[in-house]
């Protein structure tokens, strides 16, 4: 492995079903830290108002995965659309759409 793809930091999204009756939805993150990062993940919705803090904290370097219940803030459940899920970690930054189906 190069250098460059060792100080990269992975992201890998998928989506999996909470549970055999329920058409909700979990979101599942997995992230590969190089190395020990202040990383913010946060949904938004389309309009670019936020909806949840997944993560604000200092991470340590590795494998981390976390989900996002479709839930926003304060616990409610969110209504089905297109989300952005926003990754800071160090330098690095990137956001996805999501599209929730309830």
């Amino acid at each position: 492995m190069t250098s460059d793809a060792q100080n990269r930091v992975w992201l890998v999204w998928s989506a999996m079903p909470q549970g055999t009756s329920s058409f909700n939805q979990v979101l599942q993150i997995y992230c590969t830290l190089p190395r020990s990062s202040k990383v913010l993940i946060k949904i938004y919705d389309i309009s670019g108002r936020p909806v949840r803090t997944l993560v604000d904290e200092r991470v340590e370097a590795g494998l981390h995965t976390l989900s996002w219940d479709g839930k926003d803030s304060a616990g409610r459940e969110v209504p089905s659309g297109i989300y952005l899920c926003r990754l800071q970690a160090g330098e690095f930054a990137e956001t996805k759409k999501l599209i929730l189906l309830r």
